[in-house]
């Protein structure tokens, strides 16, 4: 089963907005046969995504960024360039939702290793129509929902490029949407050009291994016990001949053991 590590936080609003998307990423995870690794809130700390990061092969990290870092809940720093271990990035497929990580940070990680590093190289913008659950919010829905319809595509084997192509190709659809109001149309264009992809294209993560078949249920065995009360004759097919059979009744009990072929019902 192969590891995906979720990182979000809400303990400020320019966070806050990505949480419940975060909480669809573990949902979806689990859903195509992976592991998440949620590391949501306080357990979105060095120590806990380091502990996680080593087992995961997808990483999708959300918080405040600069050119060199990116940060956690509370904005504690999680990843600097060049003060991490390669553990944690090593052979990953890593998206930093993180403002200007793709200047310095994530070309670092791709250096060290990892397969694949998706990162912004300005500052990444957004917008909120507000009032309503940022889920279907009709502004916000054009700037986070092709991350994670991306991710699914990456989750169901398919590689990094694809989820680079899906985001920049949603971002075409909503240029072309007339009910998009022109600041909205210049922000999703704005990180459709800022949006950098390091490392391999073609980089995938390990594919969930098939659920195994169940086991079929054990054939109940059963003490038969034969009470001869008249003589039988009979006879046994054995090839192209019939034997006869003769069994004498004189109280003698035939006992053996039977097994259950099929349920009669």
């Amino acid at each position: 089963m192969s590891g995906i590590l979720i990182s979000a936080s809400d303990y400020e609003p320019a966070v806050a907005y990505f949480f419940p998307y975060a909480l669809k990423a573990i949902e979806m995870a689990r859903a195509t046969g992976h592991e998440p690794l949620p590391c949501l809130r306080r357990e979105q700390n060095v120590d806990n995504i380091y502990k996680n990061a080593v087992k995961a092969s997808l990483i999708l990290h959300n918080g405040h960024g600069s050119a060199d870092d990116t940060t956690g809940d509370q904005a504690v720093v999680i990843w600097h360039t060049c003060s991490y271990p390669t553990s944690t990035v090593e052979k990953k497929i890593v998206f930093l939702l993180s403002c200007l990580t793709g200047q310095r940070l994530a070309p670092d990680m791709a250096q060290k290793g990892a397969s694949a590093v998706f990162a912004w190289d300005e500052v990444y913008i957004f917008n909120v129509a507000g009032g309503g659950d940022p889920l279907t919010d009709p502004y916000l829905k054009w700037f986070f929902w092709p991350i994670l319809d991306g991710y699914r595509r990456v989750l169901e084997g398919e590689p990094a490029k694809a989820w680079y192509n899906y985001i920049i190709g949603s971002a075409q659809e909503a240029l072309r949407d007339p009910s998009l109001p022109e600041h909205v149309k210049a922000n999703i264009a704005w990180d459709a050009n800022h949006l950098r992809l390091f490392g391999d294209p073609n980089a995938t993560i390990t594919p969930p291994s098939p659920p195994s078949p169940p086991k079929p249920p054990e054939k109940k065995k059963y003490r038969v016990v034969l009470k001869i009360e008249k003589d039988l004759t009979g006879y046994a097919s054995i090839g192209r001949f019939r034997v006869p059979i003769y069994i004498y009744a004189e109280g003698t009990n035939i006992a053996g053991e039977a097994e259950e072929i099929q349920d009669v019902r």
